[in-house]
């Protein structure tokens, strides 16, 4: 129980900080993929970073099926990227 709370906050720190500092994550660092904030188009405040990362959790929680609603949104928008009003683009 402690271990499952511990890989959570972990995950959160991680892509708050990924995505606030440098607007991607090293997997989307690697694909050449960044996220900004729909309003400004610009890397995320750190605000909206850790709603995301909050938020990607329960994305993930529920068989992924807040990844796969992406397939069928207009803009790709995961359930994380929907809360924070972000979007995923090229580099």
């Amino acid at each position: 129980n402690g271990v499952w709370l511990y890989m959570v906050m972990t995950q959160i720190l991680y892509h708050t900080l990924f995505i606030w500092q440098y607007g991607a994550s090293l997997g989307k660092m690697a694909m050449k993929m960044q996220v900004v904030e729909i309003e400004t188009m610009m890397k995320p405040r750190l605000v909206v970073a850790f709603n995301r990362a909050v938020f990607r959790i329960v994305s993930g929680m529920i068989f992924y099926l807040g990844f796969a609603w992406a397939f069928s949104a207009p803009c790709r928008q995961a359930w994380h990227d929907k809360t924070a009003s972000t979007l995923v683009v090229d580099a």
